[in-house]
């Protein structure tokens, strides 16, 4: 039972806000980032090993989105260990 009737509205609130900011930056991200690359894009990459029918793998940049995404999946996943240790919260 909640004493206060606010705090499950900001965990409801919050509950929405987080995963619609995530989707919002992995969609700018996706857009930003094309699919299809131009022929100018692709005289940067090296070309490291060519297979049949003409299919070449190469060293590319990593896209900054996906590597935002993914560094913050592992500060949040260490900050939470982090406080429900440090908080003694029994799970």
């Amino acid at each position: 039972m909640r004493f206060y009737e606010l705090l499950n509205f900001q965990h409801v609130v919050g509950s929405i806000i987080i995963p619609l900011i995530f989707i919002i930056l992995f969609a700018v991200g996706l857009s930003c980032m094309p699919l299809i690359k131009s022929k100018d894009k692709e005289s940067e990459k090296k070309v490291i090993q060519v297979f049949n029918d003409d299919i070449q793998k190469a060293e590319g940049p990593f896209p900054l989105i996906m590597a935002l995404i993914i560094a913050g999946t592992v500060i949040w996943g260490v900050f939470y260990i982090f406080y429900y240790g440090f908080s003694e919260a029994m799970l």
